[in-house]
Formats: structure tokens, sequence, C-alpha cells
């Protein structure tokens, strides 16, 4: 068993992409950082968040057309409860980084040309923790996590591939490709 450690533990930066069942079963806490728009069904799936002032979570599903994805309908409630997330996703704002920190979206909040260092010393805080306790613990709190967002983006899917054959789904890319807002006909 590697042990963890600041070299051992994971921090995602949003400037990569993975898949998003390897967050959820990755065997150390990870921690995710951005300075621009964050991929929010990608930070919701890590265990903390870095970000800047200049952050930008978004979840912009519903202004495109169509339903959200990356398990957001298990992830996000956990965070940031029901209200917000129902908010979010209807919506499809943009929440920056200082209510992020509010409402729990994001952990820390620093300088942008921080945020590496500042998610590297989050990593070393919970490394001097006993290694065996930090994966029990996060086993009890996490552990169904990955079948439940398994679950969900089956139905997330679903709603997607339908959406996807909709007019409001053509607009809604039309739209944003146009940088206009979009006439939605509810069809």
């Amino acid at each position: 068993m590697i042990p963890i450690s600041p070299a051992t533990m994971p921090v995602v930066f949003t400037e990569g992409t993975f898949a998003l069942t390897l967050v959820l079963l990755l065997l150390a806490p990870l921690a995710i950082a951005g300075v621009a728009l964050i991929n929010t069904g990608l930070a919701c799936a890590a265990d903390f968040r870095v970000a800047s002032p200049r952050s930008r979570f978004a979840a912009n599903f519903s202004l495109l057309g169509f339903h959200h994805g990356f398990g957001l309908t298990v992830t996000l409630p956990r965070i940031v409860g029901n209200q917000q997330a129902q908010s979010m996703l209807y919506t499809g704002r943009r929440v920056p980084g200082e209510e992020a920190l509010a409402m729990g979206l994001c952990d820390r909040l620093t300088e942008p040309e921080l945020i590496r260092a500042e998610s590297h010393a989050l990593a070393a805080e919970i490394a001097r923790a006993a290694p065996l306790a930090v994966r029990s613990i996060r086993e009890t709190l996490r552990g169904g996590l990955a079948k439940q967002v398994e679950e969900a983006t089956i139905r997330e899917n679903a709603e997607q591939e339908r959406l996807r054959q909709t007019v409001d789904f053509a607009e809604g890319i039309a739209a944003t490709t146009e940088k206009r807002t979009p006439g939605f006909l509810g069809r």
C-alpha cells in the first residue's frame, strides 16, 4: 500500500482530462484546482476543490438545451445542497470563486498563481494524518458514490441522447456558437 504523502496525493488541474470513474475510485483524497471556467462535473467528483476569485464553476447544460451529465445528479447536491444544485442546473449560471467558497463548491480560495501551491499544501495537511485512517474515513464517506454516479449517468446519458434530437438543443448550440441568447421553443 502506498502511503499518502504530498508526493503521492493526487492533485488534478483542469488543464488535464481523465475518466470520471477514475476520480471517484482513487484510493487517496483528490484536489482539483482551476483558474478559469471549471468543469463542475469533474470538480464535483474530487474530494476537494481549490479555486481563485477568478474561477467560474458552471453546469450550463440547460442553456445548451440538454440534460446535465458527469453524475452531477448525485455529486452536486451532496456538495452544495439540493436547492443550490437545482439553481445551478436549472439556470446554467456561472458561479464565481467567492460564491463557490461560500456555498461549499470549493474548499479553498487563493490567488491564481498560488493555486498549485495551495492544492499541494492541502495534500500535505491530509498527508500528516494516519493513511489507514484517512482511507477508512474516505471509504465510509464516499464508499457507494461511484456506484451511485454510475447509476445516475445511465439516466443522464439517456436524457442527453433524447434531448440531442430536439429543436431546443439545436438552438442552444447555434446560439452558443453565434454568441447570442437562445430562443428556446420547448420542442
